[in-house]
């Protein structure tokens, strides 16, 4: 699987239009042929005058991440921009995954 990651810092006056937006860009994302699931973290450190959030997207694969960027991406782009112009930036990088470990005991609170 490869991991699409979005990183969004959005204007401070723009964060909760933008926030109250992004889950039909995801679901909209996710009819995409490739993409599986999604997941959306803030980030809290370091603290910044904007918001921003990072949307990982896991992706079957990289010729299914390389035909989105072809085929798809330039509108899906554009739609953000339509709506929030330039009160947003975006990075973007695509991770493959090693390995996954959990540990889910450690997530329990003790009694």
């Amino acid at each position: 699987m490869i991991i699409y990651e979005v990183e969004l810092t959005i204007a401070a006056e723009f964060a909760e239009s933008y926030l109250e937006w992004l889950p039909t860009h995801i679901e909209d994302m996710l009819q995409i042929d490739g993409f599986l699931s999604a997941d959306v973290e803030e980030v809290l450190e370091p603290i910044a005058e904007s918001t921003v959030v990072v949307v990982r997207y896991g992706v079957r694969s990289e010729l299914d991440l390389f035909d989105y960027f072809e085929l798809q991406a330039p509108l899906m782009r554009q739609e953000a921009i339509d709506k929030f112009g330039d009160h947003f930036l975006v990075s973007r990088r695509i991770l493959k995954r090693k390995f996954t470990n959990s540990n889910s005991t450690s997530l329990q609170h003790p009694h």
